[in-house]
C-alpha cells in the first residue's frame, strides 16, 4: 500500500517549492562566485602581477583588505537567501511527509506563496529542468509505511549532504596547502626577505581567509549534523513526533549550512543515488 510519497513529491505546489528552493541556493552559489572573484582570484592575480613587475606591493595588501570587508556584504546575503531556501524546502517535506506544521518546532508559519512564485518562475519555464525536479525522493520509499518512508527520506537528505561536504573540506584543504607551498617556494626561490614574505601573505590573506573560513564552516556543518546522524542511523523505528524532531534539526541546519557548488553534486549524482536506491 502506498504511502502518498510519491504522489504528493509530484504535485504542481510542491514542485513549485523544489524550483524556489533550488533557485535561491543557485543565487547563494553566484554570490558565493562573485565572493571568490572578488577575494580569491583578484587578490591572486594582483599578487602575479607584482611579482612579474615588482611593483605594487603596498596596493596589493589595501586591495586585500577591501575585498576583506566587502566578504561581510556578501556573506549577510547569502545568508538571508540561504534561510528563505530552507524554509521553502522545509514548506515541501512538511507537504510530502503529510506532517503537520509544529509552532514549537519550526517557529512561526509564515505565507510564502509570493516568494515561491517569484523564485520558481525561472527554473518551471524550462522543460528539462521541470522534469529534474520529479521524484525528489526515490520512488522505493513510496512502499513503507509512512513513518518508515519518512525516515528513509531523512537518511537519505543526511547521508547525501555529509558525504558532498567531507568531499569538498578534503577539496579545499588540498587547495589551501597547494597555495602555502607556493608562496613559500617562491619567496625561496626570490630568496626574498621575511617581511616580503609578510607582504605576500597579506596580500592573499582575503584569499586565505575564504578558504580557511569555508573549512571551519564545513566542520561545524558536520558537527552540528551529529544529533542528526544518530536519529537517522538508529535502528530504532520512530514515532511521527520523533520524526517531526528529527525534521526539525534538518531544518535548522539548512539555514546556516555551507553551500556546496553545483558541480560537486552534479558530479557525484549519479553515483549517489545509486548507493542510495542500493
Amino acid at each position: 500500500m502506498s504511502n502518498g510519497i510519491s504522489t504528493r513529491q509530484n504535485e504542481e505546489t510542491n514542485i513549485a517549492k523544489l524550483a524556489a528552493q533550488r533557485q535561491l541556493y543557485r543565487d547563494v552559489y553566484h554570490i558565493e562566485i562573485i565572493y571568490v572573484i572578488l577575494t580569491v582570484v583578484v587578490p591572486i592575480v594582483f599578487i602575479i602581477w607584482q611579482d612579474i613587475t615588482g611593483n605594487g606591493k603596498i596596493e596589493a595588501c589595501i586591495l586585500s583588505l577591501i575585498m576583506l570587508v566587502f566578504s561581510f556584504v556578501l556573506d549577510n546575503m547569502q545568508k538571508e537567501k540561504k534561510k528563505l531556501a530552507a524554509t521553502i524546502q522545509q514548506e515541501f517535506d512538511i507537504a510530502v511527509f503529510s506532517m503537520d506544521w509544529d509552532v514549537k518546532l519550526f517557529g512561526v508559519r509564515k505565507n510564502l506563496n509570493f516568494e515561491i512564485a517569484k523564485a520558481s518562475t525561472k527554473i518551471l519555464s524550462v522543460n528539462k529542468e521541470r522534469e529534474s525536479l520529479k521524484n525528489w525522493y526515490r520512488n522505493e520509499v513510496d512502499e513503507l509505511p509512512l513513518a518508515e518512508g519518512i525516515a528513509a527520506c531523512q537518511r537519505e537528505n543526511f547521508t547525501w549532504d555529509a558525504e558532498l561536504r567531507k568531499r569538498y573540506r578534503l577539496f579545499l584543504c588540498i587547495v589551501l596547502v597547494v597555495v602555502i607551498l607556493i608562496q613559500v617556494f617562491i619567496g625561496i626561490y626570490k630568496e626574498e626577505l621575511f617581511k616580503d614574505f609578510l607582504f605576500r601573505i597579506l596580500a592573499i590573506s582575503s584569499s586565505l581567509k575564504w578558504i580557511i573560513k569555508t573549512c571551519i564552516s564545513i566542520n561545524d556543518d558536520l558537527k552540528r549534523m551529529e544529533p542528526i546522524k544518530q536519529s537517522v542511523y538508529s535502528t530504532k523505528k520512530k514515532t511521527m513526533e520523533e520524526l517531526a524532531f528529527t525534521q526539525k534539526e534538518i531544518f535548522e541546519n539548512r539555514k546556516v549550512v555551507t553551500k556546496i557548488p553545483d558541480l560537486l553534486y552534479k558530479i557525484f549524482k549519479s553515483g549517489d543515488e545509486d548507493r542510495e536506491r542500493r
